[in-house]
C-alpha cells in the first residue's frame, strides 16, 4: 500500500542529532545516553502516515493522517503561545492576540519560532498586528527550550528520539531540547503491575490509603534509574508514621523553653551546624540531577539521623541541644522535602514555624559551604564510635580463643584509646601512587579502577594496601583537600576530637574509665592525653594505630 517515511536515516542530520547528544543533551545517565545513540545508529527510514484514527493530515496528501509517535514531536513549542491564539482548550475562543486560526501561515510560525525576520510584508500578508507577533515570539523566547522532557525508556527508539530529530531540523540551536529524561516502568511491591493478579493500585488509592506525602516518598524511594521502579506499600506506611512522630517532635522542640542558648560549642553543635549545611547542597545536587532516591535519603533520612546523632551527643555530654539549630534543622528540613512532602512541609512552615506565607513561595534555602575539616571530623566520631563497638566484640573473640587475657564486658570496663600522628613506613610509596595518578582539578583518578589495582599488586602488600588506598580516595572525593590527604595530615585536629568524645564513650559503651594515649611508632611509652601522665604501653594493639584510625584496647577495672 502507499506509505510516506520521513527520512531519519539522513546522515547529515544524524550526525547532528549524534553530536548533540554526546555534547550538548542532558540524559541525567549514562544508560539513557548509550540508549538514544544506539537508536540513532540504526533509525532510518519511518513509515509516518496512516490511514485511520487520531492525528493530523499529511499537509500534501491529506487523505492520510500523521501517525502518533511522530505527530506530536514539538508540541511543547505550541504551549508557549497557545494562550494568544484561544481561551478554552477547543479554540472556540480567540485568546489574547484576539487572532483566527487562518492567519496562522507558516511565515507566521517561522517569525515566532525564530527562523525569519520580521517584514512589513508579513504584517499585511497576516493581518496580525506587529504587537502582538513581537509578543508571540518574545513568549516563546523566554520559555524555550524546554529544559526538560520526562518519559518512559521504550519510547527512546521511536518518540523521543523523532522529537530530538525534529526540534534540530526545525529550531535554531539554541532552542533544541537541553534534557530528555527517561525511566523505567513502576512495580508494586516487587511484581509487575496487573489487574489480573490484584497486584494493581491507581494513584486515587494510594492517596486515600498512606495520603499525598507518604505515597511520594515511596514514589521517590522507588527508584530513579532506567530498571523498573518499585513502589513498596511498607515504605509509604513507614512514611505515614515517621512524618507523624517528626511533626510531634518539631511541635514539642518550639514550645521547649529548657533548649541551651547562646554561643556554639566547638563539638557537638558545630558539627552538626555543619553536617546539615553539608545535606542541604547534597540534596539540592540530586535534585537537580532527577535522583529523587538519592534526594530523599539525604533530605530526610541522612537529616533525621543527623538530627538523632546530634540529640544522642547531647545527651550523652549531658547538655541541651542548642535552641537555633534545633529551630534551623526543622525550617531547613521542611524547606528541603517540599519537593517530596508538600503538605507536610507547608503544615510544619506555617503551624509550627509560624511563617507568614506559605512554603511554596520560599526558595531553596541558602546556606554556608561545609567546612571540609568539620565533615571529616563528623565521619571520624561516627566511624570510630562504631569502630569501639566492633572493637570490643573482637576483643570478646580473641579472649575466648586465648589469643588475649579474659575479658569480661559485664564487668566494669575500661578503654584505652591509642592514637598517633606518624604513619608507619610502608604506606609512603602506596600515597606516592595515589599523588601520581590523582587529577586534583577534576577531583578523579586518572587511570581506572583496574589498572591502579593492578599496580597495587605489583607492589606487594595488597591484603593492607588495598584499605588503605580506598580510604585515601574516599577522602579525596569527599571534599578533603589534596594537599591535607597526599601530605599525610588529617584535616581536623584528632586527639582533640577524642578527647570530646569521652563523655559520650563513657554514656554510652557503660564504661567507668577512658584514657586517650598518644603513643610514637616503636615506642612502648605513651602519653594520656586527659591529664598529661606518661604512661606504659603494653597493650597489643598499640601499634596498629595510624593518623584517622585509633586502636583500641578493653580492661576490666574495680568499681
Amino acid at each position: 500500500m502507499d506509505q510516506w517515511y520521513l527520512d531519519y536515516g539522513e546522515e547529515s542530520w544524524r550526525q547532528q542529532a549524534l553530536d548533540y547528544v554526546a555534547n550538548g543533551l542532558n540524559t541525567f545517565s549514562n544508560d539513557t545516553k548509550h540508549a538514544f545513540t544506539g537508536v540513532l545508529n540504526w533509525l532510518n527510514q519511518w513509515a509516518c502516515a496512516r490511514t485511520y484514527g487520531l492525528g493530523s493530515k499529511l499537509p500534501w496528501d491529506p487523505t492520510f493522517l500523521v501517525e502518533s509517535l511522530s505527530d506530536s514531536t514539538i508540541y511543547m513549542s505550541y504551549y508557549t503561545i497557545a494562550h494568544y491564539l484561544h481561551k478554552d482548550l477547543f479554540g472556540r475562543e480567540k485568546g489574547l492576540g484576539n487572532v483566527g486560526p487562518e492567519q496562522m501561515t507558516d511565515d507566521v510560525w517561522d517569525y515566532i519560532f525564530c527562523r525569519r525576520e520580521l517584514s512589513d510584508e508579513l504584517i499585511a500578508q497576516s493581518g496580525i498586528p506587529k504587537e502582538t507577533l513581537q509578543a508571540m515570539r518574545r513568549s516563546f523566547e523566554y520559555w524555550y527550550p524546554m529544559d526538560l522532557r520526562v518519559s518512559g525508556k521504550d519510547l527512546i527508539p521511536n518518540h523521543l528520539t523523532f522529537a530530538l530529530y525534529n526540534h534540530i531540523a526545525l529550531f535554531p540551536r539554541e532552542y533544541w531540547p537541553r534534557g530528555f529524561r527517561a525511566n523505567g516502568h513502576l512495580m508494586l511491591n516487587g511484581e509487575k503491575m496487573s489487574k489480573s493478579t490484584g497486584n494493581f493500585m491507581t494513584l486515587d488509592d494510594v492517596t486515600k490509603k498512606y495520603s499525598a506525602d507518604a505515597a511520594r516518598i515511596a514514589l521517590a524511594d522507588a527508584g530513579d534509574s532506567l530498571q523498573d521502579a518499585n513502589f513498596e506499600e511498607d515504605v509509604a506506611d513507614a512514611a505515614v508514621l515517621r512524618l507523624f512522630n517528626n511533626k510531634e517532635w518539631c511541635e514539642e522542640m518550639v514550645k521547649d523553653t529548657e533548649l541551651r542558648t547562646g554561643e556554639l560549642n566547638d563539638f557537638q553543635d558545630v558539627l552538626f551546624d555543619n553536617e546539615m549545611n553539608s545535606l542541604v547542597a547534597e540534596a539540592k545536587k540530586h535534585y537537580q540531577e532527577t535522583s529523587f532516591k538519592l534526594a530523599l535519603k539525604a533530605a530526610y533520612y541522612d537529616f533525621s539521623n543527623a538530627r538523632d546523632f546530634y540529640r544522642e551527643a547531647c545527651n550523652a555530654a549531658g547538655i541541651k541541644m542548642h535552641r537555633d539549630l534545633v529551630l534551623k534543622y526543622i525550617e531547613l528540613q521542611a524547606l528541603v522535602m517540599c519537593p517530596i512532602t508538600p503538605h507536610w512541609s507547608e503544615y510544619v512552615w506555617l503551624e509550627v514555624l509560624g511563617k507568614p506565607e506559605t512554603i511554596q513561595k520560599a526558595l531553596y534555602p541558602e546556606v554556608p559551604a561545609a567546612k571540609p575539616a568539620l565533615t571529616a571530623a563528623r565521619e571520624y566520631v561516627r566511624t570510630t564510635s562504631s569502630n569501639i563497638n566492633s572493637a570490643e566484640s573482637t576483643q570478646q573473640k580473641r579472649a575466648a580463643k586465648g589469643k588475649l587475657s579474659t575479658f569480661d564486658p559485664r564487668k566494669p570496663k575500661k578503654l584505652t584509646v591509642f592514637v598517633t600522628d606518624r604513619f608507619p613506613a610502608w604506606q609512603e610509596k602506596y600515597i606516592d601512587l595515589v599523588r601520581e595518578n590523582w587529577d586534583a582539578a577534576a577531583n578523579t583518578q586518572k587511570i581506572d579502577d583496574k589498572e591502579l589495582n593492578g599496580r597495587i599488586g605489583k607492589m606487594g602488600e595488597m591484603k593492607r594496601a588495598m584499605p588503605f588506598v580506598q580510604s585515601l580516595k574516599k577522602r579525596l572525593r569527599d571534599g578533603e583537600p589534596a594537599s591535607s590527604v597526599l601530605e599525610r595530615k588529617l584535616a581536623f585536629d584528632e586527639k582533640k576530637t577524642l578527647v570530646a568524645m569521652v563523655p559520650g564513650l563513657k554514656r554510652t559503651a557503660g564504661l567507668a574509665a577512658v584514657e586517650i594515649v598518644e603513643v610514637a611508632e616503636g615506642s612502648k611509652k605513651g602519653v594520656n592525653l586527659l591529664d598529661g601522665r606518661e604512661v606504659d604501653v603494653t597493650a597489643p594493639v598499640a601499634d596498629s594505630a595510624v593518623p584517622g584510625q585509633p586502636s583500641f584496647f578493653f580492661e576490666n577495672v574495680e568499681a
